[in-house]
């Protein structure tokens, strides 16, 4: 009796930060997770983010492992001074990232030394049936025997308390580490900012934001991803190029004028296939997360 040859099918896998990229805009969307283009370029902003968040990286595992505080914060000020020494052309960015993060470590010192640091940029996935939802977690700590999740924003203003109470972020992956049963309780979002501000201390340069949403808010934020995710499940089934005619331009001021594509959007628009743009500026991305089989 002849059996059917069953082959696997790849499971699309979708992030928070590509659910966000395709509601701002589709056809940022496209660039970055169809033709997975990124700026050969990073923007300040870009590289101050991901810096940032390599600096806090290194303080926090060293401080996980070894539960030395002077030891971590002198590695991660060496890895800091050693990017501002081979990098010339953002030194003054990093001089102020290296001021704002020392200063608000120092500023939280008794809060983070109260933290059980249990995982630090660790990557996890939920299998949500016809897609994975990929998610990275900043820190995962315990305090006072609650797990919370800890998330970096470098930002140039802090946000208010109707954005802290919209931002979807903490609450979908609180939602989705429940669903894995990590029972988690709360966070914080930590706002490190580079608007060059004189005045040191909490509320002016940085802030610890705590986050507790309540069990609706946390279902409903997730159910936000699960609606979100649809549409882009069915655009990546699609050729490029019919996925590239079917999406949409945001053309609004507020998103078009810190996009890494604005360029490439307006080549298109006047009718280039944009071919020498892509070559000359952009590069293949390594951001993202593998399919699953």
């Amino acid at each position: 009796m002849s059996q059917e040859l069953v082959v696997p099918t790849k499971k699309p896998v979708v992030s928070h930060s590509e659910c966000d990229s395709n509601t701002l805009c589709e056809l940022r969307h496209y660039y970055s997770f169809g033709e997975k283009l990124t700026r050969k370029s990073k923007s300040v902003s870009l590289e101050r983010g991901i810096r940032g968040h390599e600096f806090m990286e290194i303080f926090m595992k060293t401080l996980q492992e070894t539960g030395d505080w002077t030891r971590s914060k002198d590695i991660m000020n060496l890895a800091i001074s050693s990017q501002i020494s081979a990098s010339p052309k953002v030194f003054e960015t990093l001089t102020y990232l290296l001021t704002t993060i020392n200063s608000f470590l120092d500023w939280y010192k008794d809060r983070i030394l109260s933290w059980d640091i249990l995982e630090v940029e660790k990557e996890y996935r939920l299998d949500c049936g016809d897609f994975e939802y990929a998610f990275k977690i900043d820190v995962l700590v315990r305090e006072n025997g609650r797990l919370k999740v800890v998330d970096w924003k470098f930002v140039y203003d802090f946000y208010d308390d109707i954005m802290c109470d919209l931002a979807p972020q903490i609450p979908r992956y609180i939602g989705a580490l429940r669903a894995l049963g990590i029972p988690v309780f709360g966070g914080y979002y930590a706002f490190l900012r580079y608007r060059n501000i004189k005045e040191d201390g909490e509320g002016n340069r940085y802030m610890l934001r705590p986050i507790n949403p309540t069990t609706e808010r946390v279902q409903n934020s997730f159910k936000d991803i699960i609606r979100s995710v649809e549409p882009i499940v069915a655009k990546k089934r699609l050729p490029l190029e019919v996925w590239h005619q079917s999406v949409r331009r945001a053309a609004n001021t507020m998103i078009c004028k810190s996009c890494s594509f604005r360029d490439l959007c307006v080549a298109e628009l006047n009718g280039s296939d944009g071919k020498v743009l892509r070559y000359a500026e952009f590069e293949a991305s390594t951001y993202g997360y593998s399919t699953s089989e």
